[in-house]
């Protein structure tokens, strides 16, 4: 994988995420971060994936932001899947 295009939250949990290897599949995991325990969501898009860290020990707040995460992950892949039948 190339270059980190783009990154949002602790530094600490940023400088953790490692690029997966090339041909990976769509995962998910539960690590530790340096906040506590997060899950990690690797969507790979094309030449390029998406590594996404919801931390999960502050109940309230890591409840909305698993909303929005699943919001965003439906979003990609419905959008994907409409671009596919679209495309030639």
């Amino acid at each position: 994988m190339g270059p980190r295009l783009a990154c949002a939250g602790s530094p600490a949990d940023a400088a953790a995420m490692k690029a997966p290897p090339a041909g990976s599949a769509e995962t998910t995991t539960v690590v530790h971060g340096a906040m506590g325990r997060a899950l990690e969501v690797l969507s790979p898009a094309g030449d390029a994936a998406v590594v996404t860290r919801v931390r999960l020990d502050d109940a309230g707040a890591a409840s909305a932001s698993l909303v929005r995460l699943v919001a965003l992950y439906m979003l990609t892949f419905a959008w994907r899947s409409a671009s596919s039948r679209t495309s030639p």
